[in-house]
């Protein structure tokens, strides 16, 4: 509940942003198209459909990958809890996982629209990180204590290996299928260096933790949700006359002070409101089944 009512809110007005946006361009397909997508768009299902799931706010369909991720989480977190003494047989099935992926993605025709969303938008596909997320959260609880012995060191060490990996895998991804390098392929330095950083023991992510750097992680969600509404608007409205480097500093500007905004005046107090709302009809459905009990 505390994550939808962080982007649910944000979801719905970003989405009635996007709406304006629908005037101003020569539709491309039926009106009754749009309001097809507008309903699976705000019902956050539209990441299952293979058409017309990049639509109004294009960014979204990741929140739909996130709702179906949620929705499993409990079974996901109930299997993973019941193996996790056996660490050896979750990281092979992981792998297995992984490798299964690797090569059904490495197979699948790369130019076609349908093999982008099966790859890279539809949720079932997608969940595969999500998994790897919650054994690693798994693993973090687990090894804590034992990581927190490690000197700062080694800890500032293994940071930059990470770093390096992230950077090495980056610059190597042109070399990749399209439908490994968009995902897949970044999935286990990504999943790696979050579980390190996640211990805060080195000097990098020690110095993540200034003031600043974690205001904007906290705005950060807003960020996402408008940055691609605001750059599409700048462009509708310059066309391709704007200078890139113009165009790259005024949209980070433009989206830096938008979700600021945002999050104070929007995203907090609707989360709050959105909480306070469930957890209100929750209680009172506890004291009617108590005073009918």
């Amino acid at each position: 509940m505390a994550r939808f009512s962080k982007i649910y809110p944000i979801h719905i007005l970003t989405f009635l942003f996007a709406v304006p946006y629908y005037f101003f361009i020569p539709l491309k397909h039926e009106p009754i198209l749009y309001v097809f997508q507008a309903i699976t768009n705000l019902s956050l299902i539209h990441s299952f459909i293979p058409f017309g799931n990049i639509s109004f706010n294009g960014v979204s369909w990741s929140l739909s990958d996130e709702i179906f991720f949620y929705a499993l989480f409990p079974f996901i977190v109930h299997l993973i809890l019941k193996y996790k003494d056996n660490l050896l047989r979750i990281g092979i099935i992981t792998v297995v996982c992984f490798v299964f992926l690797l090569i059904l993605f490495s197979i699948l025709p790369s130019n076609l629209a349908l093999t982008r969303w099966f790859v890279y938008f539809f949720p079932v596909t997608r969940i595969f990180e999500f998994i790897v997320g919650v054994v690693l959260g798994v693993i973090y609880l687990k090894l804590q204590k034992n990581f927190s012995k490690m000197s700062k060191t080694n800890a500032t060490l293994l940071e930059i290996i990470t770093l390096i990996m992230i950077i090495v895998t980056v610059v190597l991804s042109p070399q990749f299928n399209d439908n490994l390098r968009y995902g897949l392929v970044f999935a286990p330095f990504w999943s790696l260096i979050i579980f390190i950083f996640a211990f805060q023991k080195g000097i990098i992510s020690t110095l993540l933790k200034n003031k600043i750097l974690v205001y904007l992680g906290e705005i950060s969600f807003s960020f996402y949700m408008v940055h691609n509404l605001i750059l599409s608007y700048i462009l509708f409205l310059w066309k391709p006359d704007i200078n890139m480097t113009l165009l790259i500093c005024l949209c980070f500007i433009l989206t830096l002070i938008t979700s600021s905004l945002l999050y104070h005046c929007y995203e907090e107090p609707m989360r709050k409101r959105v909480k306070q709302f469930f957890y209100t009809k929750l209680e009172y459905k506890k004291f009617r089944t108590k005073k009918i009990g």
